[in-house]
């Protein structure tokens, strides 16, 4: 990870299954919180450009506002239609100094 690409996150206020949006380099990221680990993915529904903080999260899984689809959080994954592309997922970095998250995407 470059460090200049890296955004430092307010996540102490952040619970399991709290959801909040940051800004990386003009890029809107849905950061969540599920069973103590963080997640990260671009805050736009692959199908209508709906913005998923706007929408419900329940376990793994966020849903879109607008038409309901599904995505896991863990990977971005599309899980039911409409939408049938999957959601960019960033790379979440937690340590000592706080909870970082980076443009550049998370390799699989």
């Amino acid at each position: 990870m470059i460090e200049s690409e890296k955004r430092r996150v307010p996540y102490r206020a952040l619970s399991n299954g709290q959801m909040i949006v940051v800004d990386v380099e003009g890029e809107a990221i849905l950061v969540c919180r599920v069973e103590g680990r963080y997640h990260a993915l671009r805050d736009l529904c692959s199908h209508a450009d709906q913005a998923l903080s706007e929408g419900r999260l329940r376990g793994h899984t966020i849903y879109c506002p607008l038409h309901g689809s599904r995505f896991d959080v863990r990977t971005g994954e599309c899980l039911s239609p409409p939408a049938t592309f999957s959601v960019k997922r960033f790379l979440v970095e937690e340590s000592d100094e706080g909870l970082f998250v980076s443009r550049a995407r998370e390799e699989d």
